[in-house]
């Protein structure tokens, strides 16, 4: 918008790195995880990753790369998850 992207395309050089997003990680009420991928560049912030839901804090965080790679079109596998 007016020679600004909204949002990024993989193939772009900008696209960010998975390192580039901070993993935050919550236990809900109901004892389940969530993963919260926040953006920490610019181009990062410009990616919607998702949050995903775990049973662990590990598989929470595994959701969120997955969900990432899949983003990124490194991967096409979701493991299963749909958004």
């Amino acid at each position: 918008i007016d020679g600004y992207a909204r949002s990024l395309c993989p193939s772009d050089p900008n696209f960010p790195k998975l390192e580039d997003f901070e993993l935050q990680v919550h236990q809900m009420k109901n004892g389940e995880w969530i993963c919260y991928p926040v953006g920490k560049t610019p181009y990062a912030k410009k990616v919607d990753v998702g949050s995903c839901p775990g049973k662990t804090e590990e598989e929470a965080r595994e959701r969120v790369i997955k969900r990432y790679n899949y983003v990124a079109r490194k991967s096409t596998d979701l493991g299963g998850f749909m958004w």
